[in-house]
C-alpha cells in the first residue's frame, strides 16, 4: 500500500490547509472588514474550496465580493465552472466568480477588472515551479 501525501489528498481532506486559510482571512478582516469591496485571486482547482473558506469570514450581506481563479489545466477549469461551490456562490447577488483557463498572470485584464476600489487578496496555493 503507498503512502499519501499531503498534495494528493483532495481539497475537503487538506485540515490543514482549511485551518490556516481560516486564521489568516480573520486576520484580514480585522484589517479590512470595514471594507465593503473586496478582491479574491486564487488557484482555485476544480472545487474552489478556499473561496468556501473565504465567504465562511467575509460577509455575503455585507461584503460585495469579486474572485478571480486561475487554473492552468484546461479540464480542471471547466470542472471548476460547474462545481458546487462555483454554480452555488455565482447566485448570490454580492459575489462574482470568474474561472480564468490559464497559468496566473497569464490574462491579467480579469484582475484589472476587479481592481478598482476593491482591496485584493492573493492566495497563490502552488507547489511546483514557475
Amino acid at each position: 500500500m503507498t503512502e499519501t501525501g499531503y498534495h494528493d489528498l483532495r481539497q475537503p481532506y487538506r485540515i490543514q490547509k482549511r485551518l490556516a486559510l481560516n486564521q489568516c482571512f480573520r486576520a484580514i478582516y480585522e484589517n479590512w472588514g470595514q471594507q465593503k469591496q473586496i478582491g479574491y485571486v486564487t488557484f482555485g482547482g476544480e472545487d474552489l474550496y478556499d473561496a468556501m473558506d473565504l465567504v465562511g469570514v467575509f460577509s455575503i450581506r455585507e461584503h460585495d465580493i469579486a474572485i478571480v481563479s486561475y487554473e492552468h489545466d484546461r479540464r480542471r477549469a471547466e470542472a471548476s465552472q460547474m462545481c458546487a461551490v462555483a454554480t452555488t456562490l455565482s447566485q448570490v447577488e454580492t459575489i462574482t466568480i470568474d474561472i480564468v483557463p490559464a497559468p496566473f498572470p497569464a490574462i491579467v485584464d480579469k484582475i484589472q477588472a476587479i481592481r478598482h476600489g476593491r482591496q485584493l487578496i492573493y492566495f497563490l496555493d502552488y507547489t511546483g515551479t514557475f
